[in-house]
């Protein structure tokens, strides 16, 4: 029987939609930058993600999600405020 209530911990929130085909995937670089992000923010930003990827295409939400991912990778090592 599954548990509902299972969440895995090891992976962040990320978008489900995102670049793949057989040879190449930005699933990775994705759950890099997620990692950097506070949890509580997780769901804000893979759903901007999934909107920018679906509206702008791939490069301007890999943008946004690497630019979000810095900047709370700089507040938490003290080199700015997020």
């Amino acid at each position: 029987m599954l548990n509902k209530e299972y969440v895995p911990h090891d992976l962040p929130i990320y978008p489900i939609r995102y670049f793949y085909n057989r040879s190449a995937s930005d699933r990775d670089f994705i759950l890099k930058r997620m990692r950097a992000i506070p949890e509580d923010k997780q769901q804000e930003a893979s759903d901007k993600y999934e909107k920018l990827f679906t509206s702008s295409g791939r490069k301007e939400a890999n943008t946004f999600i690497h630019n979000l991912a810095v900047k709370y990778r700089d507040a938490k090592n003290g080199k700015c405020k997020a």
